[in-house]
């Protein structure tokens, strides 16, 4: 019976998991994106040494990449509903701050997170580049737009992709943290789970277990491409 029971406690917190993976994993992707867009603009601009903005720029960077991810969420979970709640008193609106989706405070704190982390690995992508081949495409008369688009961008997506893989593995992982705000992932939903059920160890255990297969499988993908880009180098 006691058997029985584990087995049904394993069975309702793979289903709780399951709800939530869906959104867990598009709201990762989409941080990425954007994490990787702006990251971007950032490299750029640092690398083009813009005066004023790249200064701002490294100071932007220095903070994301010194201050714990947790901190800046609570500080942005603090940010957004005064800032709503300032916008819409402006117009005479009532506004209630529990309105506002959890999954739009993660968004806007991990997307700030993520355009500093991928702004220096895009920076290193780029520096990697040698210049030599540049000269030479600008020799036979490539525009700077066929420059990058023909031989940059390919070398340098090929390089990145394992970059921006292991980084979503890391999001999927580090969107635990929403707990903290109140925003239900894969985590959090085993947590609920135990406390419902009264089996901690057998809720978080089947937890460890899903991100062990997501986040493994992910990983060995990677593994598997980087030993194919490394042999296609040589």
């Amino acid at each position: 019976m006691r058997e029985e029971l584990k087995i049904q406690d394993v069975i309702v917190t793979v289903k709780s998991i399951a709800l939530v993976f869906p959104e867990t994993v598009f709201l990762a992707l989409t941080i990425l994106i954007l994490g990787v867009i702006g990251g971007l603009l950032f490299a750029l601009i640092r690398q083009k040494k813009i005066i004023v903005l790249s200064q701002l720029g490294e100071c932007y960077v220095s903070y994301m990449r010194s201050v714990p991810l947790i901190i800046n969420l609570f500080i942005i979970s603090s940010i957004i509903p005064k800032a709503f709640t300032w916008m819409f008193t402006l117009n005479n609106w009532q506004f209630n701050e529990a309105n506002i989706p959890k999954w739009l405070i993660i968004i806007c704190c991990f997307t700030l997170h993520q355009t500093a982390i991928q702004s220096e690995n895009i920076r290193g992508l780029l520096k990697s580049i040698d210049k030599n081949q540049l000269d030479a495409a600008y020799s036979i008369g490539y525009k700077k737009f066929d420059v990058y688009w023909r031989i940059i961008g390919p070398q340098v997506l090929a390089t990145a992709i394992p970059i921006f893989l292991n980084s979503f593995v890391k999001l999927i992982k580090a969107m635990s943290l929403g707990f903290a705000v109140g925003f239900v992932d894969i985590l959090a939903a085993a947590k609920l789970t135990a406390a419902l059920q009264n089996s901690q160890v057998l809720s978080y255990f089947t937890a460890a277990c899903v991100y062990w297969v997501v986040c493994g499988g992910l990983t060995f993908v990677i593994g598997r491409y980087e030993v194919r880009l490394n042999d296609w180098k040589k």
